[in-house]
């Protein structure tokens, strides 16, 4: 997923936002509109413009996961910690080798 993150060098990027790129990224690669994503994983399309882009107060589990599921994609992969460029592996973080704070 290189190239999604806006930022340069160690910076890691708030969870909503890396969330939201993620998903807006696998979504992207699937080749799903994002009516279809909201669709299947039913949320109204301006929830999921508003979790695309960050600005969701509030994302709730239920709502991470069916997102997930229909991108065909696993909660790690949109969760995981590092830019949203870099996903640090669960390994690296179980090994303490992950420089994430």
């Amino acid at each position: 997923m290189a190239g999604l993150s806006s930022m340069g060098g160690n910076e890691i990027m708030p969870l909503r936002s890396r969330f939201g790129l993620r998903l807006k990224a696998i979504a992207a690669e699937s080749g799903q509109s994002l009516a279809s994503l909201a669709t299947r994983a039913n949320l109204k399309p301006e929830r999921l413009d508003d979790i695309l882009r960050g600005t969701a107060d509030c994302v709730t589990l239920c709502e991470m996961a069916a997102l997930a599921e229909t991108c065909g994609a696993s909660l790690f992969e949109l969760l995981a910690p590092g830019t949203a460029a870099r996903i640090v592996s669960f390994e690296e973080v179980e090994q303490g080798r992950s420089r994430y704070p």
